[in-house]
């Protein structure tokens, strides 16, 4: 009920996920998700964001966080580690499975020349 820029960070950041998540656009990138806000609000929300996100089927959406405690709560398809340049694929029974993408060769941003930001 109040002004957009009368709300606090975490407000703020909760009213743009809830605009996200009514416009549904076919491909989002979003930056410093849960960053604003406390840990526990952060696995709350990422759990209830995956919830709604789940069902604008088959629109992607792509999720940068410096925070390895929301991943359980998101269950995401794919997790790049940057600091261990390791990827993560869900499993068939909805789990992350630590493998390294393709060879066992190090990873570049050549793997993810089609992601474009």
């Amino acid at each position: 009920l109040r002004p957009f820029k009368a709300l606090s960070n975490g407000e703020q950041y909760r009213a743009g996920l809830a605009r996200l998540i009514c416009d549904a656009p076919d491909k989002v990138v979003i930056d410093e998700f849960t960053s604003v806000v406390d840990r526990q609000i952060a696995q709350i929300g990422a759990s209830a964001f995956a919830k709604s996100w789940r069902r604008t089927k088959g629109k992607q959406i792509v999720l940068l966080s410096c925070h390895y405690d929301i991943v359980e709560w998101l269950q995401p398809d794919w997790v790049y580690d940057t600091r261990t340049g390791e990827v993560k694929k869900k499993s068939k029974n909805a789990h992350l499975s630590s493998s390294t993408f393709g060879r066992q060769t190090e990873l570049t941003g050549s793997i993810l020349k089609s992601i474009i930001i």
